[in-house]
Formats: structure tokens, sequence, C-alpha cells
């Protein structure tokens, strides 16, 4: 789909959510769903977790739909309240919950040497990403998993699009040095 397209389509279903049009909700949810789940689950590490902030997100926008504004595209939109809700999740987890390790579980399990390979090449992918600072990784995420432009990462993370690009440089420096041994 053509940029043009996708930015016409997105603002229909602005419109037509303000106005309260069910049908554009869920053609909304069901095209963002997947991607904002996934972006969520990398920093919450659980997909139970990442589900519910997703949904949070898309409740708060139905909730609100008659004042519900989004000034720089909807995509950048939903990525940063996504980002957002993930920090307040966050903060609360750690204000009352005890911090345990910090790892991520992938959850394969090989039945061939060469699912073993991918499973090791994959979970030193994981481990090196989390082992990121979380802007680099944020940046670097919302660029090489999710396809966003550098233009929108800058909006959803309030920084310079120069400091976005400085930090997909870096973690892709980091994580070709952390894999080297791997690939």
């Amino acid at each position: 789909m053509s940029p043009d397209i996708q930015i016409q389509r997105d603002h229909s279903w602005i419109d037509a959510i303000r106005s309260g049009d069910e049908r554009a909700f869920e053609e909304m949810f069901h095209f963002y769903h997947a991607p904002l789940v996934a972006y969520a689950a990398t920093f919450l590490h659980s997909g139970d977790g990442a589900r519910e902030v997703v949904q949070e997100v898309f409740l708060n926008i139905w909730q609100h739909r008659a004042n519900w504004t989004v000034h720089f595209g909807l995509r950048p939109y939903l990525f940063r309240a996504v980002r957002n809700r993930v920090l307040d999740h966050q903060k609360r987890k750690y204000r009352h919950v005890e911090v345990g390790t910090d790892g991520r579980d992938w959850g394969i399990e090989a039945e061939v040497e060469d699912r073993l390979a991918h499973a090791d090449l994959q979970a030193a992918y994981g481990r090196a990403l989390v082992a990121l600072p979380e802007r680099r990784r944020t940046a670097f995420v919302l660029h090489r998993e999710h396809g966003l432009s550098c233009t929108e990462i800058a909006h959803i993370m309030e920084i310079s699009e120069r400091t976005v690009e400085h930090h997909i440089g870096k973690a892709l420096s980091t994580l070709r040095h952390a894999l080297a041994d791997l690939l």
C-alpha cells in the first residue's frame, strides 16, 4: 500500500471513529493490533502483558473518541501511545513488585539441529537487544522491526531525527559485534 493511500485510509478511520463508527474502529484495531503487540512485547517480555497494554490503548481511544486528536499520523500516534502505556506499566510494576532477573523466554523447542542453531541465534539476538540502552533499543525496534521512518520515530520518542539515526546506527554496531561469532 502506498504511503498516500495509507495516510488517506488512516484519516478516514480517525474521522469515522470520532463520529462513533464501530466498523472503522474494528478495521483500525485489526490492522494495527499485531504490530503494536509485537512492539510492546519487546519491552514487557510477555505476550499477555503486551496484549493488555495494546487493549488499554484501543479502549482509551474508543472511550475518548469524540475528543481524540492525532497530530502526526495514526501509526506514530499508536506506537507512541503503546510506548507511553508500557512505561506506565513498568513504573507500576517496579513500584509494587520486587524486581527479578530480566531475560527473554523465547520458548523455542528445537526438533532438528537447524532449528537449534536458529534458536541460539534468536536467543543471542534477544539478549543483545535487551542489553541495549532503552532509547537505543526503542529507536532500533521501531525502525527495523516495525518499519517506521526516522521522522515517525522522532515524533514518537520526542527527539530529533538525527538522534534517531544515531541510536539506530549504534544499535546496529552493537548487535553486529554481539552476534559476530554466530554469523
